[in-house]
């Protein structure tokens, strides 16, 4: 059985269309049935079966999901609401964007997955370029199996223009050494955001991407 539904996909295909305070309150009730309350169904099964993986996920579904209401403080975009619900499961939630973790977000008609390190502190960034140039064979080895690569594809993320002069040499072997994320993202077809195997779908891209996740989290602690 499904757990999101065709009501789920036509709130958020009607929003798009409407995304004003006005027509949100008077949609508000099935905003709740229809898309609130069976997304938190789908995040609570999520880190039951990752948790039952990553002995590190050990959080509630309210910690892992995003609010719907958009921050527009800083945007030129004042559309006061997502066309789509989100979630982080990983140590820290939605609040734990320092740390590797795993991100879905499912639209009406997009499923978009990510994993990977979004906002690293400085620190980080480093202790994550010294593991890569200290063992380029088993960070190349985990990013280039056939799986990672078909179902996560590359690592991406914003890249610095220089380096100090102790990864020059690295750099030039591993470009990603640059990077100053770390992160991989990849979208699904809108057919799967009612199929019964969605939970499933997302679990083993998520899993696919857990090597890289370990490898970023071995780093990061030393």
């Amino acid at each position: 059985m499904a757990i999101l539904t065709e009501e789920y996909k036509s709130f958020f295909s009607e929003l798009k269309q409407n995304n004003n305070s006005e027509w949100f309150k008077m949609n508000k009730l099935r905003f709740e049935k229809f898309v609130k309350s069976p997304f938190e169904d789908l995040v609570t099964e999520l880190i039951f079966r990752v948790g039952a993986e990553d002995k590190l996920i050990r959080l509630e579904p309210k910690e892992a999901i995003f609010r719907i209401y958009r921050d527009v403080r800083f945007s030129k975009d004042k559309t006061p609401y997502k066309t789509r619900m989100a979630a982080v499961i990983g140590p820290g939630g939605r609040k734990g964007m320092s740390a590797p973790g795993y991100y879905f977000e499912v639209s009406d008609d997009q499923i978009g997955i990510f994993g990977g390190l979004y906002m690293p502190e400085k620190e980080q960034i480093y202790n994550i370029r010294k593991a890569m140039a200290s063992s380029p064979e088993i960070f190349s080895g985990i990013i280039g199996e056939r799986d990672f690569q078909e179902k996560c594809g590359q690592v991406l993320g914003e890249k610095n223009k220089k380096l100090s002069p102790e990864f020059a040499a690295a750099a030039l072997k591993q470009p990603l050494i640059f990077n100053k994320q770390f992160y991989y993202f990849t979208e699904l077809p809108g057919d799967l955001v009612t199929a019964p195997v969605l939970a499933d779908v997302i679990l083993d891209y998520f899993m696919t991407g857990r090597k890289f996740l370990d490898f970023l989290r071995e780093a990061i602690n030393g």
